[in-house]
């Protein structure tokens, strides 16, 4: 009879335990689609990094995209975890 209430006991721990642990942050991967060309703001680090870049393909949570930089500066493609990304604008060219 012990051991069954104590594997009760277990089980409900980690249930608990379970459903009080933080999830993972997860930003608009998957659910926003975005279309080749569009140029969008990614901003990271609770605002305080954030880069403009235009859609060149979307895979799952990644997105491709060719980041811009300065004026006369070479642009560049760089992938992008979405689930990092905190906030996306759209935004017009």
């Amino acid at each position: 009879m012990r051991k069954w209430l104590a594997v009760v006991f277990v089980v409900l721990a980690a249930l608990i335990g379970y459903a009080l642990a933080p999830k993972a942050l997860r930003a608009q991967a998957g659910s926003v689609p975005f279309t080749t060309g569009q140029t969008l703001v990614l901003t990271f680090e609770s605002g305080r990094l954030q880069h403009r870049c235009t859609v060149t393909l979307q895979h799952g949570d990644f997105l491709g995209c060719m980041r811009e930089g300065a004026p006369g500066s070479d642009e560049r493609e760089v992938w992008y975890n979405l689930r990092f990304v905190e906030r996306v604008e759209k935004r017009q060219r």
